[in-house]
């Protein structure tokens, strides 16, 4: 239980520093394959497990369409919603 608390704490502050300024986030390294503009960002856990958060930033939203965890593979256009 602890370790999950620890894992949404970790996220909540990933998303807070992303609603911030979503425009200065890395472009996912998807972006160019899936013909869409989508971004990242990396959070750390207390353990040290690095996550990366892939999402979409229109004009008026802040889209999470992915976390990915520790040796998952780049997403696909299956992955995401709508697909």
């Amino acid at each position: 239980m602890r370790g999950a608390i620890s894992w949404y704490l970790a996220f909540r502050h990933a998303i807070e520093k992303i609603a911030s300024a979503p425009e200065n986030l890395a472009e996912a390294v998807e972006s160019g394959t899936l013909g869409r503009l989508l971004r990242q960002t990396l959070f750390k856990t207390r353990r040290g497990r690095i996550y990366r958060i892939v999402l979409e930033v229109t004009d008026t939203e802040i889209i999470v369409l992915r976390v990915r965890g520790p040796g998952q593979r780049p997403l696909r256009r299956p992955d995401l919603p709508g697909q």
